[in-house]
């Protein structure tokens, strides 16, 4: 409640306090909580969101290889094939 009166409505601690009938100390350590924990919550969330995209650039990378991986395959057949067809021929 602190948090939103002070950061989103500007309201000064000395009229939250006349309001809530408490110090204007204590308001602003309530204040100073609050702004850690939020603090603390976006990190967590950004991490999250990093850890996604890691994750997400891993199976890309992954996928990537699988697929280098099978064209080496296909390409050692395809040569393979066209060796054969020509000693074939001769």
């Amino acid at each position: 409640m602190v948090f939103n009166l002070k950061y989103y409505q500007e309201m000064k601690y000395e009229d939250m306090s006349e309001i809530f009938g408490t110090s204007v100390g204590a308001l602003k350590a309530s204040y100073h909580h609050a702004v850690k924990k939020n603090r603390e919550v976006f990190r967590r969330s950004r991490l999250n969101l990093l850890n996604r995209t890691m994750s997400k650039e891993k199976e890309e990378k992954k996928r990537m290889k699988e697929e280098d991986t099978l064209l080496k395959k296909l390409g050692k057949e395809k040569f393979l094939q066209s060796s054969l067809k020509v000693t074939l021929k001769t």
